[in-house]
């Protein structure tokens, strides 16, 4: 059993739960959201969707029924005019549905891109999220946490769930640098 909500981190999975045709079981369950101790900020709201953001649910007024953006193809938004230095996001200032988009390259354009056919690699693939604190807040403080949720990620598996080690995303590291630290990547399989 996996449970899991929108706007909380984390989710709740218990195993060994039976499922019998034409019988009724109950299952307790104790979910508490996962914290990492006192939230300084947040970006989004964990609903496994990138809704908020630019090109996300916003309603795409060029087509019959206004869908969301997020339906029409990706080529449809060139990120690199939508972000020409790259991502910037200041917290408490920016807009997430202006300034951060609903998906993230490593790479933008090239083949089957009908707005860009060559790869564009400049400012693709970096963020910069600026905050301030504080004194009180990092006082006496040790360790920080920084949490990212995936709504998805193309890496070995590509579109299915089974990992295939000889596609050219095995292993994807996801680093991140904090002041200018660079700190453990995240290896996404």
């Amino acid at each position: 059993m996996t449970v899991y909500a929108d706007g909380i981190f984390g989710q709740y999975t218990k195993d060994s739960i039976a499922v019998i045709a034409g019988e009724v079981h109950t299952t307790h369950a104790r979910w508490r959201e996962e914290t990492s101790g006192t939230e300084i900020f947040r970006i989004g709201t964990p609903d496994k969707s990138s809704g908020e953001y630019r090109h996300g649910n916003t309603p795409d007024p060029t087509h019959p029924l206004h869908p969301a953006e997020y339906r029409i193809y990706w080529a449809a938004y060139d990120f690199p005019t939508d972000f020409p230095s790259g991502v910037t996001y200041t917290v408490g200032k920016s807009d997430p549905a202006k300034d951060l988009n609903y998906v993230h390259w490593s790479v933008f354009g090239g083949y089957a891109n009908f707005n860009r056919k060559e790869p564009y690699y400049e400012n693709v693939n970096n963020w910069t999220i600026l905050f301030d604190m504080s004194t009180f807040q990092f006082t006496r403080k040790r360790e920080a946490t920084f949490t990212v949720q995936l709504a998805g990620a193309k890496t070995a598996a590509g579109n299915t769930d089974v990992f295939n080690a000889s596609e050219p995303f095995a292993n994807l590291p996801y680093t991140v640098v904090v002041n200018g630290h660079e700190l453990q990547p995240w290896i996404i399989p």
